[in-house]
């Protein structure tokens, strides 16, 4: 797999050295968004403080240190800070002064440079390309930039981009959108991707939840799912393939049940699940947000999922990529 040195820098982007130890960084859906550096108590050099900026330069792999801590029973000092989504992650879109949201509107590249301003950061900038998609956005009620951000251009079809960027003052992260990719080539599971799947269609269709009160006087509510997946209030399933089951939660009544059922049901009704794996040649180039699609040789079972979590790992000078697709099951 092909990846640049790591750099490590100071809190303004000066460059100090080129990382050489062990790290672990995850980003993505589903993660912390955080990064950790390890280094034996003997190789401490003291450079790697609160503040300090760790990135490999043109791509998304870096965030920034927040949190040092030496082990003496470990033998080695871990520095914890969190990624570029991270850091997005823990910056919230709050409504106008007297509007219940925020709003925009504009091309896509412009709605995140007016997002980004609100804070008034210099670490993070938007992309200077246009992308000619215009949309009038409505975000939700104090939602983190990350997580708006990422909505709003799911919604078009794309996806949010990172960078970090070198440059003589220090470097900056470029954030920008671009198209979400479905691969053209479907992978094969004849060496170029493994995955195991389960296809579960004898899952629950009808959740019968019981709440507050006693024997006849019992809060009932009816949950269905339907024909597409979603859950409603009318009986789709019927006959021979109704599946049934019970929820049972005294201490609930009204939309507190409802809600607690729905969450019952979704964990009971028919859902695949897979793990998947790619190997290192195929995912240099693959980005969150991207489609993959895969083909088992045997049963001709196909997958297509968009990726929404990596993991890039650095242990004994050896670098490393995992992902995580939609609907993986972990």
């Amino acid at each position: 797999m092909v990846m640049g040195d790591m750099i490590l820098a100071d809190g303004s982007g000066a460059e100090i050295r080129v990382l050489t130890d062990d790290y672990d960084i995850e980003i993505g859906k589903g993660s912390k968004n955080d990064i950790k550096i390890t280094v034996p108590y003997m190789q401490w050099r003291g450079d790697i403080r609160d503040g300090c900026r760790v990135y490999i330069p043109g791509g998304e792999y870096g965030g920034r240190i927040g949190d040092i801590r030496p082990s003496t029973r470990a033998g080695e000092v871990a520095a914890y800070g969190y990624t570029w989504r991270g850091l997005l992650d823990r910056i919230i879109i709050e409504p106008a002064s007297g509007e219940d949201y925020r709003t925009a509107s504009g091309d896509l590249t412009e709605i995140i440079a007016e997002i980004l301003s609100l804070k008034n950061g210099t670490l993070f900038r938007a992309g200077a390309k246009l992308t000619g998609v215009s949309v009038s956005w409505r975000f939700a009620r104090y939602v983190s930039v990350l997580e708006g951000l990422s909505a709003m251009l799911a919604a078009s079809g794309y996806k949010l981009v990172l960078k970090y960027l070198q440059t003589q003052d220090g470097g900056y992260v470029e954030v920008s959108a671009a198209k979400s990719v479905t691969r053209p080539d479907e992978y094969s599971s004849d060496g170029d991707i493994s995955y195991s799947a389960k296809l579960n269609h004898r899952g629950v269709n009808h959740m019968v939840c019981l709440g507050a009160g006693e024997l006849k006087d019992r809060e009932v509510i009816h949950l269905y799912v339907q024909a597409d997946g979603t859950i409603g209030g009318t009986q789709y399933y019927t006959g021979d393939d109704l599946v049934e089951e019970i929820y049972d939660n005294n201490g609930l009544s009204g939309n507190n049940l409802r809600d607690a059922g729905v969450k019952q049901l979704r964990e009971a009704m028919n859902k695949d699940t897979f793990s998947a794996r790619l190997d290192n040649k195929t995912q240099d180039d693959l980005l969150i947000g991207d489609v993959v699609t895969g083909m088992d040789d045997i049963t001709g079972q196909r997958i297509a999922r968009p990726i929404v979590q990596k993991i890039i790992k650095k242990t004994g000078g050896v670098a490393s990529v995992e992902f995580r697709l939609e609907g993986e099951d972990s």
